[in-house]
């Protein structure tokens, strides 16, 4: 299934809970991921990076949450899981 999920710089926003999947920023600002058990501080401000307009995509044994955030403006990333 894929879903267009909105992020800002304000919070974390889970973005999947599946084991694999694919995410592409839709090119608002640069976003940052983290792959968490529970939803990071909203203070942190650390995690991997999306580029504009770039994509990630991830496979594991074992689902875990990935949170994301945008760095400036808001964005949109496209969520495809499975």
């Amino acid at each position: 299934m894929t879903t267009r999920i909105e992020i800002n710089s304000d919070d974390w926003t889970l973005i999947s809970s599946e084991a694999a999947g694919y995410m592409e920023n839709e090119g608002g600002s640069v976003a940052t991921f983290r792959v968490e058990d529970a939803k990071p501080d909203a203070a942190e401000k650390w995690g991997h990076s999306i580029g504009l307009y770039d994509a990630k995509g991830w496979s594991r044994a074992v689902a875990k949450p990935i949170y994301a955030r945008s760095v400036t403006a808001k964005t949109h990333l496209i969520v495809t899981e499975g």
